[in-house]
């Protein structure tokens, strides 16, 4: 392996690692999500004040926000485990 190589792979770990660890953070903030949602709704089905409502369409919201964010960074992290791969092979 190369010196280029070597600096490629070096610069990209802590990339990955923070994609990771930037990966969980966004799971663990659906699952709060996700926990506050059902407290709001497990008081009753439907929430008497619209207020509460809307709180849940927009928690709602940013759950599935934070989905798509979790498998955007989940294809990042599998590309650049890839070009990883290659730069080692190369």
């Amino acid at each position: 392996m190369d010196f280029r190589t070597r600096q490629l792979k070096r610069a990209l770990e802590p990339l990955v690692e923070a994609l990771e660890s930037h990966h969980r953070s966004l799971e663990e903030l659906e699952s709060a999500l996700i926990e506050f949602e059902e407290a709001l709704v497990g008081r009753d089905e439907k929430p008497e004040r619209p207020q509460a409502q809307q709180e849940v369409e927009r928690l709602k919201q940013e759950r599935s926000e934070a989905g798509r964010k979790i498998e955007q960074l989940t294809q990042l992290r599998k590309r650049l485990l890839e070009e990883l791969r290659e730069i080692g092979k190369g």
